[in-house]
């Protein structure tokens, strides 16, 4: 019980933040974006992170998104209009996910995995605002944080060389990173529960590394700018004609109140649970 208030008071904590949160959300030309990472560490950024964790999300949420060992939580924002276009959230993977054993032939035991386990960058949250869309927002969210740029930012907190990315799904086989094989990101597989795994060699000749120990070649990863040009023209460009929708989306504040979240609940439904660490939304 004293977890859970704890959490609770975590929660109304972050409606502290709700008006800067909220004014995160402006009008803006899809066609015209020019995406920019802000990391959130600590202060009102952190919380402000957390607050869009948590109303963006359909998983039950508690005051720490990290999973084991390293982590790091970015916010991505729309440089031209200074809108909010969704958060990324990666971490280490747990030491003994089934799926990354098998990727890399791995064994409990084995020196492989003890020596590179460090090497491997997962993304735990990947949650676009719902009216930039959850399939293509999520599509280019997950191009940005494989991306030069965010690669770089997070080996140079860490001082680790990283050589693959990995997603786990939360919902389903996760349609927002499928058909990104073009950009490296593909599926290695779909478990019994239809979940999905997908993973991504960030430099070359990285799985014969992280199964044997050989040396690596260089880098796989786009630019961001390049991520974000291939994004526009093959699946926002597409997105727009199929639907005949406008390029231009203004964002509903309603639908984003977490006090208005907090009261509807009364609070009954926010308990904690035990962090998913397999997973990613």
């Amino acid at each position: 019980m004293d977890r859970v208030k704890r959490q609770n008071h975590w929660l109304h904590k972050l409606t502290s933040v709700e008006p800067v949160a909220l004014s995160m959300l402006k009008p803006m030309d899809l066609t015209q974006i020019e995406p920019e990472v802000l990391e959130c560490r600590t202060g009102q950024l952190a919380d402000v992170f957390d607050y869009w964790r948590v109303v963006l999300s359909s998983e039950p949420q508690q005051p720490s998104f990290a999973g084991a060992g390293r982590s790091s939580a970015l916010v991505v924002r729309d440089k031209t209009s200074g809108g909010i276009l969704g958060l990324v959230a990666l971490s280490d993977p747990p030491n003994t996910s089934k799926p990354t054993m098998r990727l890399f032939e791995w064994d409990k035991n084995d020196d492989m995995r003890l020596k590179h386990q460090h090497q491997v960058i997962m993304m735990r949250r990947c949650l676009p605002v719902y009216e930039f869309g959850g399939m293509v927002g999520g599509k280019l969210l997950a191009l940005i944080a494989t991306s030069q740029e965010v690669m770089r930012l997070y080996e140079l907190r860490f001082s680790f060389q990283y050589v693959y990315f990995i997603i786990r799904t939360l919902h389903g086989k996760g349609s927002q990173y499928n058909r990104l094989n073009q950009r490296g990101i593909e599926l290695v597989e779909v478990d019994d529960e239809g979940k999905g795994f997908y993973a991504m060699e960030l430099r070359r000749k990285g799985l014969a590394h992280m199964r044997t120990g050989s040396p690596v070649g260089g880098t796989q990863m786009y630019k961001l700018g390049d991520q974000v040009a291939y994004w526009k023209e093959r699946w926002l460009a597409a997105r727009l004609q199929s639907t005949g929708l406008s390029s231009s989306i203004t964002f509903d504040p309603e639908r984003y109140r977490l006090s208005d979240i907090l009261a509807s609940k009364r609070m009954t439904n926010m308990t904690l649970t035990a962090p998913d660490n397999e997973n990613a939304d």
